[in-house]
């Protein structure tokens, strides 16, 4: 399987950023639009499940990428690290310098730096990559979306350990891993009145357990023989786990539902390349 002639992943990505975007500009710039809106959708209300989607993929797509390439030698996990810290530390490093210059501008007009939830600490930790791993499950500060880059992070120091684990031959440790994972997801969904929509600890382990199932559904599509990568990926099918996905969250179905039915999604677009 070739990660580079899945173009529907590709197109799922898209559509995952945008929504994404869409709903912080609902929740963050015009809520009482969201407000209205949420009356005749819920979908836009429940796109941060996006991030879900994009945290499976990532542990699909890594899994194809580095599949029988990526060990637990010093050197493997060195190069692997780096290579995901020069994608996204750039950027995130950009943008919380552009935050920080909004700050010296806002004390030059009114006196006010670095007051909560931009205060220094908060500053430090978004520096190093630890702005998503608290135990306030609500908590974000500076680039309020970048909590999810932080547990990118962490989960991609995670991944050379998942990817050894979940690439074993063993049915019994890929049946452990999943239902761990999705015990997991439904956990968290149910530990607080948000479900899903939480940061911190509660965000880590979400995401983290959504990449090992990600890296799971690429292991066992890898193994597949072809005919049955053709008949799960017919396009009836396909067509189906769509509606499916956008008919849950319209109708707000629970988060973990919808999550089981992305994950579905990947692994059927999966099947076609």
């Amino acid at each position: 399987m070739n990660i580079s002639k899945i173009n529907e992943l590709t197109s799922l990505r898209g559509i995952a950023a945008i929504s994404i975007v869409i709903h912080h500009f609902f929740l963050s710039i015009s809520p009482d639009l969201g407000v209205r809106v949420t009356g005749l959708t819920n979908y836009v209300s429940q796109s941060y499940l996006w991030v879900d989607m994009f945290f499976l993929l990532s542990g699909f797509v890594l899994t194809i990428r580095y599949h029988n390439r990526l060990t637990l030698q010093p050197y493997d996990i060195k190069n692997f690290v780096l290579a995901r810290f020069a994608r996204i530390y750039p950027l995130h490093f950009v943008i919380l310098v552009l935050f920080l210059i909004i700050e010296v501008v806002k004390y030059q007009n009114n006196g006010e730096f670095l007051n909560s939830p931009n205060s220094f600490p908060d500053l430090m930790r978004n520096l190093f990559l630890l702005q998503g791993i608290q135990f306030d499950y609500l908590h974000t500060s500076w680039n309020h979306p970048s909590w999810s880059i932080s547990i990118e992070w962490f989960s991609y120091l995670l991944f050379p350990i998942i990817l050894i684990i979940a690439s074993k031959n063993h049915f019994t440790i890929s049946l452990t891993l999943t239902v761990c994972s999705i015990l997991f997801i439904y956990i968290v969904s149910n530990i607080t009145e948000y479900e899903l929509d939480v940061t911190g600890i509660l965000g880590l382990v979400r995401c983290i357990s959504e990449m090992v199932i990600g890296s799971i559904l690429a292991i066992i599509i890898h193994r597949m023989s072809l005919k049955l990568r053709s008949l799960i990926s017919h396009p009836g099918v396909t067509l189906c786990v769509v509606i499916a996905l956008f008919t849950g969250m319209h109708f707000d179905w629970s988060d973990l539902i919808i999550v089981l039915i992305m994950a579905t999604l990947i692994a059927i677009l999966g099947c076609s390349g």
